[in-house]
């Protein structure tokens, strides 16, 4: 089983964050002390959980639940604000002292995989817990990782951003929350799984960053007047020698491209950011941010 670009968040809690539940994020896989081994599928299967973001569950973020023997993969996902955000809490098959048959009993983690995971810890929580002998390597809580979280390495941290309207096609809001700023050094430090990536190396998290195109670095907006700004339906733009133009979302996808042109229909956008780049006459270009209401 396969879990990718997923987001959990506020389990365990009630709407007015009363405890409720146990509260995990990510409960992966696991079956309880089992009294016999019958009672366990086989061959015991292994789940992948990968691109996911796990935010302020009351117990853990990614949890491996006692899982039996196999192991799962987790790859590239962000945990914040988890009572502990990465818990591989795993079990043995042994015998019973009482019977004398196959059982299981809790352990720290065994045969998982851990790679180009990000832990941004909040307070006295903690990054990770039962890692055991898990396959724990090019993460941020792995030994010696090269890199320290704070909330520095992030475009936004305001859980307000959770809770934003879904695209028009359903998927997940298209918002800054727990993407890396640009000068992180979380970017391309991460090892190369086979995912697409930009830049020298993946980078720690689930939000790969494209800062090779420059779409997050307004170098000129002072030059480049749009209005209104935040925009609704039609955008103007003041730049009378603007000769093209691209709308980029904040993943560097291009949505719409034009020629010369003084006012621009933005109305079908889904909301949230986006950035105008616009090339002179003189070829050069012009950068500004549109806030799409």
């Amino acid at each position: 089983m396969i879990y990718d670009n997923c987001w959990a968040f506020y389990n365990g809690y009630s709407t007015g964050f009363v405890s409720r539940g146990d509260g995990n994020g990510f409960k992966m896989g696991g079956y309880g002390q089992a009294p016999t081994m019958a009672s366990l599928p086989s061959p015991i299967p292994a789940y992948t959980i990968k691109f996911c973001m796990a935010y302020r569950n009351k117990a853990n973020g990614f949890y491996a639940n006692h899982h039996v023997v196999t192991g799962s993969s987790w790859y590239n996902n962000t945990a914040y604000r988890n009572s502990t955000n990465y818990n591989m809490l795993s079990q043995l098959i042994t015998k019973s002292l009482k019977t004398g048959n196959d059982t299981t009993i809790d352990c720290p983690g065994i045969n998982h995989v851990l790679r180009n995971n990000l832990s941004f810890k909040y307070s006295t929580q903690r990054d990770s817990f039962n890692i055991g002998t898990s396959s724990n390597t090019f993460n941020t809580f792995s030994k010696n990782p090269g890199v320290v979280v704070d909330a520095n390495d992030f475009l936004n941290i305001d859980e307000a951003l959770l809770i934003a309207p879904r695209q028009s096609d359903g998927s997940l809001p298209n918002v800054n929350f727990l993407k890396i700023k640009q000068g992180s050094d979380l970017i391309d430090k991460g090892t190369n799984l086979g995912f697409s990536f930009y830049g020298s190396a993946p980078d720690f998290g689930a939000f790969e960053t494209n800062y090779a195109t420059d779409v997050e670095e307004i170098i000129s907006a002072k030059q480049l007047v749009l209005y209104p700004n935040p925009v609704k339906d039609v955008l103007f733009v003041k730049n009378q020698e603007i000769e093209s133009y691209e709308i980029i979302d904040l993943q560097g996808k291009t949505i719409v491209r034009g020629g010369a042109v003084s006012a621009i229909d933005v109305s079908f956008l889904p909301a949230g950011f986006y950035f105008f780049k616009g090339k002179t006459v003189e070829n050069g270009n012009l950068t500004n941010k549109i806030i799409k209401l």
